[in-house]
């Protein structure tokens, strides 16, 4: 009788190894000889798949080799229930049935729900992934440059949101916030201006308001030796709503020559807009930029307040040239200061620039604008009239300004 029971046992113990190992294979075939990577190519689902398909079979395996100890009479101690000895035989077929339907039912029904449920939480997943921001925010009184720039978390610098905005795909607008933007608040100057992103203010008042002024001031080195600039702008770009000076104190800007906003030659399609320009050598310079456009800026207390030299093009429009040595200087061809080929509608006022308005020396264009004279005083010596220099521009359609000159 010991003997039979000793068979018995053996008999029940091997088929609980071979229904665990048939788990496994079903389990093998669930993940794939990929490595458990989907055909969807979903690799994450695989993995679960396989690891449900694990932890489904094995509770049954165990329950089986479980129901197969309890039936043959052995309990936790080791020790043999002599009473369920002779129930060897029907715990030989339990063992089977436990096996064959649990194993059978959980590997492969939960193998494809668990399967099915990932693959379409990860699609849902990437169709709710949020897109990037494509704008972020400066506060020079609220912000802080450890923040995210988000509209209720700006950062306190332009310096530290345009080093962001340059370093994301997504980023087009720098809203900028009143307050005074200086190297003591942490500005780096010059301030680069990213390809294809706006630096943007108070547009309305051209950064200006009484009060609430979007004041970037300082000056850092730009270009040749002896030369320095306050914003830099990008291929793309735009500057609006500004209020644009040199740094206040004359030691901080040292000997630079303050060329406040500055148009290098390999900037294009730049948009210089509604800023306010006050106090530099020249205001808004256009270094050999190519299709520049210099619209809707009051520019004063400069040497120069806006100027085309070396070359490229440029579209002047709308601005306000006023109380400045000279208003405007065209060294050479390309510029479009109204009823030229960039389609510039003219509407500068160039008036009470203490020794010209214009500075010209070439014959291009400058219709539709206002002037001291009507029609505008040409000369080729330099003293308080319209237009002097070697040029005589085309000057149609020339209206009287309304002075307040000093």
């Amino acid at each position: 009788m010991a003997a039979r029971d000793h068979k018995g046992a053996a008999a029940l113990l091997a088929l609980a190894l071979v229904a665990a190992c048939g788990a496994r294979t079903s389990i093998d075939e669930a993940i794939g000889d990929d490595g458990g990577r989907d055909a969807s190519g979903d690799g994450e689902a695989g993995h679960e798949a396989g690891a449900d398909a694990t932890l489904d079979a094995q509770p049954d395996a165990n329950e089986a080799s479980v129901d197969a100890r309890e039936e043959m009479g052995v309990e936790e101690s080791g020790g043999r229930d002599a009473a369920d000895a002779e129930a060897s035989a029907d715990a030989g077929v339990d063992v089977g049935a436990d096996i064959g339907v649990d194993t059978g039912a959980d590997a492969g029904p939960d193998t494809g729900v668990d399967t099915g449920v990932d693959a379409d939480a990860d699609a849902s997943a990437d169709a709710d992934a949020s897109p990037c921001a494509t704008a972020e925010y400066v506060d020079a009184v609220h912000g802080s440059d450890s923040f995210d720039g988000s509209a209720g978390s700006p950062y306190r610098t332009i310096t530290k949101g345009v080093t962001v905005a340059a370093a994301s795909t997504c980023i087009a607008t720098v809203h900028v916030a009143a307050g005074t933007y200086d190297a003591a608040l942490g500005e780096v100057f010059p301030i680069p201006v990213p390809p294809g992103v706006a630096l943007v203010g108070d547009e309305p008042n051209k950064g200006a308001a009484a009060g609430a002024e979007v004041l970037v001031q300082g000056l850092g080195p730009w270009y040749l030796q002896g030369w320095g600039a306050t914003l830099v702008p990008g291929s793309a770009s735009t500057v609006a709503g500004l209020m644009i000076q040199p740094s206040s104190s004359p030691a901080d800007a040292g000997s630079l020559l303050p060329l406040l906003v500055a148009l290098g030659a390999s900037a294009t399609n730049v948009t210089v807009r509604n800023n306010t320009v006050t106090d530099g050598h020249i205001g808004i310079y256009v270094h050999g930029a190519t299709n520049a456009g210099v619209i809707g800026n009051v520019v004063h207390g400069c040497f120069v307040g806006a100027a085309q030299v070396l070359g490229g093009s440029s579209k002047v429009e709308s601005n306000v040239l006023t109380q400045n040595s000279y208003g405007y200087e065209e060294d050479v061809p390309g510029s479009d200061v109204g009823g030229g080929p960039l389609g510039s509608v003219g509407q500068n006022v160039l008036s009470c620039n203490g020794t010209a308005n214009a500075w010209a020396q070439t014959n291009e264009p400058m219709a539709n604008n206002y002037w001291d004279h009507v029609p505008p005083t040409v000369t080729r010596d330099a003293g308080t009239l319209d237009i002097g220099g070697f040029g005589v521009p085309i000057t149609t359609g020339a209206m009287l300004a309304t002075p307040d000159c000093p």
